[in-house]
């Protein structure tokens, strides 16, 4: 038994299941013992009685090992081949064939497996110098581990007298073979069954074993060298490779394969000519076992990631890292796109980009279309511009999150990456089903690591410059369809990003446009008199001409143009809306149209347009994207559902049938009309999260209902049929069953309510004649049913409400902060896409630009190309984010760097303190 019970234990400990074909369990790990047959205890429960037919063998195991008898099958091991030489009572036979079975496994040409192969040896006995001899004459290394006794230390022994000497001299010395025998009678004069004379034969063997010499490597435990760095070095020697050897292809594979950094490290040190791609599939299986500390030594030494990374293999490594129900996979299944046997090309990944990001603008992507009429053949040798961000959205997509945070460092806008990493990995959060904790912890996680991220390294930026760093948040990548990084915060749900000094100071600046100074009551009177821009009560920002001041139409232009003075004014203008609506439905609302009503309704006529107009500005390509971005928000779904019931409205009211309904329709909305001037408080600090904990708290409260409404109906239906026995079915029942206990449980008792209406009810029986009922006995049930729903209603399921409200309250202040300062980007980019005018008069501007675009489409000769002009600016914001990062990364690794001094620093204080101790102890002793 010995080590090889200890191996097979933990075999057993790491075995798993898996389904083969035809839906068979086998297990997942295969581990082959090699037997002599007549050395198996109770091997006559092995042999098949019936020839025809497979033997389903029971065999018990045993752990009992008696010198000199047989030992019973391990049964840890998977599969036993029984060599039978005819031999009885002794364990020879298998030693043979188990070498040349090695040897058929390790070689490389026809009929082997090219699998490395090696022996090791841990104690043992004298069989076990006889297997060594065995492989070695078949080319087999050997790995002895010095230290655990017996046949080990003997042949290690060995070893380092022959090493002593020239290696062409294998021949033992007087001295050495002295010493040998004294170590073998010391390790087997008690189990050896055999004369003196033949346990000093085994000399000859060592001897013999000896010839081999450069295959014997020994371990000591003794040592601070691992064990897996001797069995590489084993490998590597019998493939005959040395640090000067022209290409050490099969070392570096074992080394990739061992996770061997060191070893792979010492082989790159040597002079060695790689010639161009001779690492490319390399490289392609660390990225695809995550090995990053790998791909980042091939990538320094040798691969050329731009000549690497083109249209093929990017395509390959989709495919190759997306197993059938990866993350990448269902997402893709979810748009329609991809299915388990369907080949993954990047004009899918570029679908999937466009609808998590909104935009994705990628040539290369496109253009790989999968259907094979549209195929370009000289597509799959393209490069990439840029090879890292590409291999950074590959390894977000795929989850490998420990690639993805390496390869972030090296994108060309690590801020746009990560942000666009927290939005893919929000995406697949959403995505994935509640119930799949596991899955939505990981990508939660992944969130917040690249969410910090991203926050970490703004302000990075905004402590070294704050001017570039806002134009960095600014600035609109071409890659996603000029939008800002801001705005995909936004989409992406990075609040924190947008919390930030950095995000803040550009909100502000967007927020007051070209306005350097004014107040709210000034901005609130230039809108109605705008000769006060011309004053100095409105200041601008020297914006002109060559950095000049802006010239008066030019201030004009400014002051209506900034999101604030948009903001007042359609405040000024809905709450005007406001007035003329609820004048119009207390005094002016007849089934004649009046000329109050013909106002409102062109009023929400221009409202419906404005909100058509809002939703082309989303970003995304496709109108449903549009439509979902849209609703998204609380206050757009109060928009629609004012739309819609103007809409009701107007129809019901057009006819005498329909007309009292077409007034309900309109009450109705005045409520929702009113609660959607809540949407202006968000520009005040104190205000703004309080409306949040509002509509958060609308959700809880149909939770509510639904557990409420059970409860209800349970006592409702009870009590009438208890308190009415007998009475026709009639739809107003419904009223009585929910309304009066909903209304009891807010303190309206009605208790008239449980008292019976009649003394006796009576009623004719085919069988028994005229039956009566005594209602007062039922009546007495009632009251005591009362009081339980009423104990649970306002005691139990009431305070269950309020503990959920202060658990929402408590969450919203804790982030009250960061709450607001992202509503309040929502409120910016809102009115900065609104016209100048609002509501009514926002139709003459929409009319204006409706006609500009009619002219630029179709008489405009050149188009105005900004591009230019920007260059040399963007490339300025590229080489400030590379320095930022550079400063961001040197950071980091002197927090490491202090977290490991301050470890050490408290491992000395307690090592101080436990030596104290121990004096005062040993004094008190003394």
């Amino acid at each position: 038994m010995g080590y090889m019970k200890v191996i097979g234990d933990t075999i057993n400990q790491g075995q798993y299941l898996i389904t083969g074909e035809g839906g068979k369990m086998t297990r997942g790990i295969r581990c082959l013992a090699i037997c002599s047959w007549g050395y198996i205890r109770n091997k006559e429960l092995l042999i098949n009685k019936d020839s025809k037919g497979f033997n389903h063998a029971s065999y018990k195991t045993s752990t009992i090992v008696r010198p000199h008898e047989p030992v019973s099958l391990n049964g840890d091991h998977t599969h036993f081949l029984l060599v039978d030489n005819g031999m009885r009572g002794t364990p020879t036979g298998a030693a043979e064939l188990r070498a040349k079975l090695e040897e058929r496994i390790a070689d490389p040409g026809v009929g082997g497996l090219g699998i490395p192969v090696i022996l090791l040896i841990l104690e043992g006995g004298l069989g076990v110098i006889v297997d060594v001899l065995h492989s070695l004459r078949r080319g087999i290394p050997v790995v002895v581990i010095r230290g655990t006794g017996r046949a080990a230390d003997i042949i290690a022994f060995a070893q380092c007298e022959v090493a002593k000497r020239s290696r062409q001299q294998p021949q033992f010395r007087s001295a050495t073979r002295k010493r040998l025998k004294q170590m073998l009678e010391e390790a087997y004069n008690k189990s050896h069954r055999g004369t003196q004379e033949e346990l000093h034969s085994y000399v000859d063997k060592l001897e013999e074993c000896m010839e081999f010499v450069d295959l014997i490597n020994v371990f000591d435990l003794n040592s601070e060298q691992e064990l897996d760095a001797v069995i590489l070095n084993a490998l590597m020697k019998e493939s005959g490779i040395t640090e000067d050897s022209l290409l050490p292809m099969e070392p570096l594979q074992l080394a990739l394969m061992w996770d061997r950094l060191d070893m792979a490290e010492k082989i790159f040190s040597g002079r060695h000519d790689w010639p161009p791609g001779c690492l490319d599939d390399m490289l392609t299986e660390t990225l695809l076992s995550n090995k990053v500390d790998f791909f980042n030594l091939l990538v320094l030494n040798v691969v050329f990631l731009k000549d690497y990374l083109n249209v093929r293999r990017l395509r390959l490594l989709y495919n190759l890292a997306s197993s059938a129900r990866s993350s990448l996979r269902r997402a893709m299944e979810r748009l329609g796109m991809a299915t388990d046997s369907t080949t993954i090309h990047l004009r899918h990944v570029d679908r999937l980009l466009t609808h998590i990001l909104r935009r994705h603008e990628m040539e290369l992507y496109d253009r790989d279309d999968p259907r094979p009429t549209h195929r370009d053949p000289k597509l799959d040798e393209m490069q990439f511009q840029e090879p890292w961000d590409e291999l950074f959205l590959w390894a977000v997509l795929n989850c490998r999150q420990l690639l993805a945070r390496h390869v972030w460092t090296r994108t060309s806008s690590p801020v746009t990456f990560a942000v666009i990493a927290t939005a893919i990995y929000r995406h697949y959060y959403d995505s994935t089903s509640s119930d799949n904790n596991h899955m939505r912890d990981m990508f939660e996680a992944h969130f917040v690591e690249f969410k910090k991220l991203s926050v970490e390294l703004i302000h990075v930026c905004y402590e070294r410059n704050s001017l570039q760093a806002v134009s960095l948040a600014e600035r609109r990548q071409e890659r996603l369809g000029d939008m800002s990084v801001t705005l995909l915060a936004m989409f992406a749900d990075n609040r924190a990003f947008l919390a930030t000094p950095c995000s803040y100071e550009s909100i502000t600046q967007t927020w007051m446009g070209a306005i350097r100074k004014a107040s709210s009551s000034v901005i609130c009177l230039a809108i109605f008199c705008p000769l006060l821009v011309w004053t100095r009560a409105v200041r601008f920002l020297p914006l002109g001409d060559s950095g000049g001041e802006l010239g008066p139409f030019q201030k004009l232009l400014a002051f209506y143009k900034a999101p604030f003075t948009k903001l007042i004014g359609n405040a000024i203008s809905y709450a005007a809306f406001l007035v003329l609506y609820t004048y119009m439905i207390l005094f002016d609302f007849r089934f004649e149209m009046q000329l109050t009503e013909k106002i409102v309704i062109f009023w929400i006529f221009t409202m419906c347009l404005d909100v058509l107009r809002q939703i082309t500005t989303y970003p995304s390509e496709t109108l449903q994207g549009k439509l979902a971005d849209w609703i998204a928000s609380i206050w757009n779904k109060f928009d629609f559902l004012t739309l819609l019931l103007a809409l009701l409205a107007f129809c019901l009211r057009m006819f005498t049938i329909t007309f009292p309904y077409g007034r309900i329709a309109y009450s109705l909305n005045t409520c929702i009309l009113y609660i959607r001037a809540f949407r202006f408080y968000h520009i005040v600090f104190k205000l703004g999260p309080k409306l949040v904990i509002l509509y958060r708290m609308i959700d809880e409260v149909f939770n509510f209902m639904l557990l409420l409404v059970v409860f209800i109906l349970g006592y409702g239906v009870a009590a009438q049929a208890l308190l009415y026995p007998v009475r026709p079915f009639y739809l107003y029942v419904f009223k009585d069953i929910f309304m009066v206990p909903y209304w009891q449980m807010y303190g309206e008792l009605q208790l008239e309510t449980t008292e019976a209406p009649e003394s006796e009810v009576c009623y004719d029986s085919s069988n028994s004649g005229q039956i009566c009922e005594d209602i007062t006995h039922y009546a007495q049930v009632v009251p005591p049913m009362l009081a339980i729903f009423l104990l649970i209603g306002n005691v139990m399921l009431l305070n269950l409400l309020i503990a959920v409200f202060t658990n929402v309250f408590e969450k919203v202040r804790e982030n009250s902060t960061e709450i607001w300062k992202y509503e309040m980007f929502r409120l910016v980019k809102e009115y900065e896409e609104k016209p100048g005018l609002a509501p009514p008069l926002i139709i003459l501007e929409l009319i204006w630009v409706a006609a500009k675009k009619t002219w630029k489409v179709c008489c405009r000769r050149r188009k105005e190309n900004l591009k230019l002009y920007l260059q040399r600016h963007l490339a300025n914001l590229a080489v400030f984010e590379r320095e930022c990062m550079a400063y961001f990364l040197q950071r980091e690794k002197e927090a490491r760097s202090n977290q490991t001094d301050e470890k050490l620093a408290r491992i000395e204080e307690r090592l101080a303190s436990m030596a104290m101790q121990g004096e005062n102890d040993l004094e008190r002793l003394i």
